[in-house]
C-alpha cells in the first residue's frame, strides 16, 4: 500500500534484500535511486519511465516478462536522498509467480535506469 512515509523493504524470492520503497520512489538497498512508482500501485519504472519490475506480495519486487504495457508513465523527478536504513530481518523464501524473475541491482545494472 501506497504511504509517503512508510519505508517498505524489498526482496527477491530468495529471501535477499534488494531494494526498498520510501513513498512514490525506490531505492537499491545502497540507497541509490533505481525507480518510482508513477501511478502509485506496484508497477515500479526507472527515472526515464522504463519498466523496472513490480511489487508483489507486499515486500517482494519481481520482474514479470509477460505483462499487460500501461504507456508512458513520464519522467520522474529526482527525489532527496532518503538515508541509510540498517538490513531488515530475514523473510524466509518465497515461489517466484509464473513468468517473473529476479532482480539483482547490482551497478552495471542500475546504470542501464538512466
Amino acid at each position: 500500500m501506497y504511504s509517503p512515509y512508510r519505508i517498505n523493504y524489498l526482496f527477491d524470492s530468495q529471501g535477499k534484500w534488494i531494494a526498498f520503497r520510501k513513498g512514490k520512489h525506490v531505492f537499491a538497498a545502497d540507497s541509490q535511486w533505481i525507480g518510482w512508482t508513477p501511478w502509485r500501485d506496484n508497477e515500479v519504472f526507472s527515472p526515464s519511465g522504463v519498466y523496472i519490475g513490480t511489487i508483489t506480495h507486499g515486500n517482494r519486487l519481481y520482474r514479470y516478462r509477460q505483462r499487460i504495457e500501461r504507456g508512458f508513465p513520464g519522467n520522474a523527478e529526482r527525489p532527496y536522498f532518503p538515508g541509510i536504513f540498517p538490513q531488515p530481518e530475514y523473510p524466509g523464501r518465497a515461489v517466484l509467480p509464473p513468468w517473473a524473475e529476479d532482480l539483482d541491482f547490482t551497478w552495471s545494472e542500475t546504470i542501464d535506469l538512466f
